[in-house]
């Protein structure tokens, strides 16, 4: 399948939603004390967001390429991440952060067919720990919690 360059318009729309990023997060305390607020985490996708439209739109201007062919597989692959991320929030209450964080992120790096199940399982598992650690130490916010626990 031929589209029109996906990295000028995946760039346009990441600036876009970066820029209302961090439009919000200016409109909630950011740090208080050294602790961050309900502004922290607007600000760190906002910008994230902003980054990556940026260098998508520039690397897809500098290549020029006006069209682009997009592999069949496409369209399944984002029907697969769409209901992973379903299953993933739906999970979240029941199994808790790390376990339910753990499988989104083995079922997406899997999704890139890039690397085999272990590979996939072991940097699921380094992701998720690193998410964990970042949330609950360092910005000390309460994640949800197993039932079991």
């Amino acid at each position: 399948m031929v589209v029109r360059n996906e990295a000028v318009t995946t760039g346009l729309i990441g600036i876009t939603l970066g820029t209302f990023g961090l439009a919000q997060a200016w409109s909630f305390p950011i740090f208080v004390r050294g602790v961050p607020q309900e502004g922290f985490m607007p600000l760190l996708i906002g910008g994230a967001l902003l980054i990556t439209g940026v260098s998508l739109l520039v690397g897809g201007l500098v290549r020029g390429q006006l069209t682009t062919t997009v592999s069949s597989a496409a369209p399944r692959t984002t029907l697969y991440l769409m209901c992973l991320v379903v299953v993933y929030v739906l999970l979240l209450q029941i199994v808790g952060f790390l376990l339910s964080t753990w499988i989104l992120c083995t079922g997406t790096i899997r999704a890139w067919r890039r690397y085999g199940w272990p590979a996939a399982l072991l940097y699921g598992g380094i992701i998720s720990l690193l998410l964990h650690l970042c949330f609950s130490a360092w910005m000390k916010m309460p994640l949800p919690r197993p039932f079991w626990a």
